[in-house]
């Protein structure tokens, strides 16, 4: 069965709400502890770093090889997508923030 959404269309799908989801979560959980915590905004920047640079990243596997998410499953794409954004998201706050505590 042949699937209605491009594999590229369900990895940049997937690669957005890991970003997301890795930008959110440890503010909610802050949050939860703490109802008057303030988002900081830093980790907007830190989330579009994260998306351009997995998009860039997207691009140069497609330009090795351009028939690569093809042959992957639309669950696959979505969830190679999803963690592929939830890495690169925590690298950049790795690498960005470290020796900060918040």
């Amino acid at each position: 069965m042949e699937s209605l959404v491009p594999p590229e269309l369900l990895f940049a799908i997937g690669l957005l709400l890991g970003v997301i989801i890795r930008t959110l979560l440890p503010w909610l959980e802050k949050k939860a502890a703490d109802p008057t915590i303030a988002f900081d905004p830093k980790f907007v920047w830190t989330a579009v770093l994260a998306i351009i640079t997995a998009l860039i990243e997207m691009a140069a596997i497609l330009a090795m090889a351009p028939d690569q998410f093809t042959v992957l499953s639309p669950l696959l794409a979505f969830l190679s997508g999803f963690f592929f954004g939830l890495g690169n998201n925590e690298l950049v706050n790795r690498i960005l923030h470290r020796g900060k505590t918040t």
